[in-house]
């Protein structure tokens, strides 16, 4: 499979003036978002978004970058598309956090939990107010018990032991945790790439695809330099939609089981797998060892540790509001068109509601890329780039 990924990445043509071009674009992104996190210690944090210049013009930047190479994607190969989110990746573990202090929060039930063997599902992050950790924390989520899956739990406590007292140890910990997390995302969507080109090979298409995940610097951002726990959650649903296009079964409700385990959102896919699996001829259906008695083991055995009490479920009800959920993700438009017509006019906004126009930038970039060709667009600007 690694032999064929680097085959199947191969360009039929050098293309290494194209290649040097992009990644002396790349890493002049990425190293210039690293000196300039080191040297001005506020500059590119959640708080400062909105009113420096400098943050907006490295986000508008790498938006651009990444907009503007997709349309010369399939003349990369896939190696040198991996080599250049490793290199990113290994800048952004190298610097502190951008647009999030999560990473903090995480560490801090971790050690709740590893250190002072206190269940993170009953006590509070302010239990342990006296940890250096704390003062890391946005003080709106001390108060908060866990609202993540007990796998999510019991990786934190892990990490947190393993990097000791050190903070900046903690933070980097994670952030190489969640490097590991994307490469699955990568891998995932690689092998979903293949099997949809399987009866159609087509190499131009696969490195597009497999650009889209690899060279997202919101994704990069959001997965390696905060760590946010949702790129394992959405590494393990792509596992499942990996199995389910590969015609691999047996694994697809424990994947999502684990997903589940680490963020409780992805429980709404569970149903649609079993009805899915369910549909299926009978001669692809997976036995019930793999369909329910798998995940039913793996869940047990990770959820046990955190069984004191009733109180432990407390804290995962708080992400399990699909109806709110729902609302907020139907009510996002109509808050980016607010932000928008309000920075149209030259107005002030603030921290979060410039991160999200920014997030909905990438997201309504994504939706163009993903329906581009039906709308016949990629012909012109390829002629055009």
């Amino acid at each position: 499979m690694i032999r064929a990924f680097f085959s199947a990445g191969r360009s039929t043509t050098p293309h290494l003036l194209l290649h040097l071009f992009w990644a002396v674009l790349w890493l002049g992104l990425w190293l210039s978002i690293w000196v300039i996190r080191h040297q001005h210690a506020e500059m590119l944090t959640l708080e400062s978004l909105a009113v420096t210049p400098v943050g907006g013009a490295l986000i508008a930047a790498s938006l651009l970058l990444f907009f503007a190479a997709y349309f010369k994607a399939h003349c990369f190969s896939l190696p040198f598309i991996l080599s250049m989110h490793v290199l990113a990746a290994l800048i952004l573990i190298d610097t502190p956090p951008l647009l999030s202090s999560d990473v903090y929060l995480y560490a801090a039930r971790g050690r709740l939990l590893s250190f002072y063997g206190l269940n993170p599902y009953i006590y509070p992050p302010n239990t342990i107010w006296f940890d250096p950790i704390i003062a890391h924390v946005y003080p709106g989520w001390l108060e908060q018990v866990q609202p993540y899956g007990p796998m999510w739990s019991s990786i934190s406590a892990l990490l947190c032991r393993l990097a000791g007292n050190d903070i900046e140890q903690t933070v980097r910990f994670f952030q190489i945790f969640g490097f590991f997390g994307s490469l699955t995302c990568l891998w995932a969507g690689y092998q979903m790439s293949v099997a949809r080109c399987q009866n159609e090979p087509n190499p131009a298409r696969l490195r597009r695809h497999f650009y889209l995940i690899a060279a997202n610097p919101l994704l990069l951002i959001e997965a390696v330099n905060n760590a946010h726990n949702d790129v394992w959650m959405l590494g393990f649903v792509l596992l499942a939609l990996q199995s389910v296009a590969r015609r691999n079964y047996k694994l697809l409700v424990c994947y999502l089981v684990l997903a589940s385990l680490i963020k409780a959102p992805a429980l709404v896919l569970l149903p649609i797998a079993l009805v899915f699996l369910v549909r299926l001829p009978k001669t692809k259906t997976p036995s019930l060892l793999y369909t329910l008695g798998l995940p039913i083991l793996v869940a047990i055995l990770i959820i046990y540790p955190f069984t004191d009490s009733l109180q432990t479920l407390d804290g995962m009800r708080l992400v399990t509001g699909i109806d709110k959920q729902f609302a907020a993700f139907l009510g996002t438009p109509i808050v980016f068109a607010y932000y928008l017509w309000r920075v149209s006019g030259y107005e002030m906004i603030s921290a979060e509601g410039a991160l999200l126009l920014g997030r909905c930038l990438f997201l309504f970039a994504y939706i163009f890329l993903l329906f581009e060709r039906k709308l016949g667009i990629h012909h012109k600007c390829e002629l055009a780039l």
